[in-house]
């Protein structure tokens, strides 16, 4: 096997201190805190109340309203930092020429903690309150963790596997770096996105989140 090297050639970012990387390295080095109070869910009866949020986040800088109503925020993101990434390694937005690179040798490895959780409360709501025939067709392909790797495989044209796991951190990069070496470009990220009121009443109960005040940037 004729194996190279593994490098880094982009990078992408959108967090709670900046959504690029550019950004949230000016807030690292600055001393910003991202954690704020919660405006996703209403906290009033929650301990914790604060949590690092994706703010101002626009999904009409990367697709259409329409489009972006069909997906979780867990795909938005993951494709506003794909962008980027791609972006700072000199790399189209659309690789189905093959004119850059072979799309053949071009796949996707994704890590989250979960996937679309904000759909599946919401859509078991409208389950709950109005009945089956108001249960969203797009459900279980905005919910499951596998639509994350996919909606950036199908975006840019990459026609290897693309890959989404939702264990430890631990393993993904290992696994993409064993697969990048054999001739092929792989896009790894990592997500954990689970800001809805069931997911943050669990890591409550499991006394991970802190609340000991509500003015964390003191």
């Amino acid at each position: 096997m004729n194996c190279r090297r593994v490098v880094v050639t982009g990078i992408g970012a959108l967090s709670c201190v900046g959504n690029s990387v550019n950004e949230m390295w000016k807030s690292v080095v600055e001393g910003r805190c991202g954690i704020g109070p919660i405006t996703r869910i209403d906290a009033t009866d929650y301990r914790t109340k604060i949590a690092g949020e994706i703010r101002d986040f626009d999904s009409g800088k990367y697709m259409p309203a329409k489009e972006a109503a069909r997906l979780d925020n867990v795909c938005l993101f993951a494709i506003a930092a794909a962008d980027e990434a791609m972006q700072d390694a000199g790399l189209p937005l659309d690789l189905r020429d093959g004119s850059v690179v072979d799309p053949d040798k071009v796949g996707v490895c994704v890590g989250s903690g979960i996937g679309g959780m904000r759909t599946m409360e919401e859509q078991c709501e409208k389950l709950l309150k109005d009945g089956p025939r108001r249960v969203s067709p797009f459900l279980i392909p905005m919910m499951i963790i596998d639509m994350v790797s996919g909606s950036i495989s199908m975006r840019y044209g990459g026609k290897r596997p693309q890959l989404c796991s939702s264990v430890c951190l631990c393993h993904r990069y290992p696994f993409s770096g064993r697969s990048i070496p054999c001739r092929s470009a792989w896009r790894c990220r990592y997500y954990d996105l689970r800001r809805c009121r069931s997911s943050h009443k669990q890591d409550g109960c499991i006394r991970v989140l802190f609340h000991e005040g509500n003015e964390p940037a003191q």
